[in-house]
């Protein structure tokens, strides 16, 4: 899951909430960067099975998959 932030301690603490529930998470950066993985974009759709979205269920998208659609927005 990606997190944003401009405050190194805040997103330890959600890091460590989020790694807790069993999702890894991903720092994009600064707030500034979250735009990245707004609606609509390849990152916030990741979990999303296009060639199958109505019959399959989703899946979560692993830290390097989520890497990769984080660098598409730049």
């Amino acid at each position: 899951m990606p997190i944003a932030g401009d405050d190194a301690a805040a997103k330890t603490v959600v890091a460590g909430l989020i790694n807790s529930l069993g999702y890894d998470t991903y720092d994009v950066g600064p707030l500034a960067e979250s735009r990245r993985f707004a609606p609509g974009t390849p990152a916030q759709l990741a979990y999303l099975d296009p060639d199958g979205m109505f019959t399959a269920l989703g899946r979560p998208a692993g830290v390097a998959e989520l890497a990769a659609l984080l660098d598409e927005v730049k």
